[in-house]
């Protein structure tokens, strides 16, 4: 049995988690694990680590949470709301190399869609963010 992790951009963005069986039909109930604030911080994309934490992207709050399995730790780990450093993460990916597999790839947006202080744009990027996970080549 495995766990799929959903998550869901709106003003009421939540992230979900469901095991599943192998044929991919829930093996049991839905449980929301995380909420957002809103808008603009709302998680867009996500990657799982090893130890089944997860590291979410907020668009335009501007940084990266960890989540851990159950939902009771959520902390930013890079970024903030008005920081240049990650400035709207679109998508996040762990390296896969033995170098590379606590570094946390993130591309991001720049602002264009949700500008930094809402005015401030700097054009997307992919940034390298390293971690204390083990990252998700287990």
């Amino acid at each position: 049995m495995a766990t799929l992790c959903t998550s869901r951009t709106s003003a009421r963005a939540v992230f979900n988690r469901v095991a599943i069986h192998e044929d991919g039909t829930p093996a049991g109930t839905v449980t929301t694990i995380a909420h957002t604030p809103g808008p603009p911080d709302e998680h867009d994309n996500f990657t799982i680590d090893c130890d089944g934490n997860a590291f979410l992207v907020t668009g335009g709050g501007n940084s990266i949470e960890m989540l851990s399995p159950t939902g009771r730790r959520q902390v930013i780990i890079a970024g903030n709301i008005n920081s240049t450093a990650i400035a709207e993460p679109t998508s996040c990916a762990f390296g896969l190399g033995p170098l590379d597999k606590s570094v946390l790839y993130v591309v991001t947006a720049g602002g264009l869609a949700v500008p930094v202080d809402g005015d401030i744009t700097i054009g997307g990027q992919l940034v390298a963010v390293k971690t204390n996970s083990r990252g998700s080549a287990c």
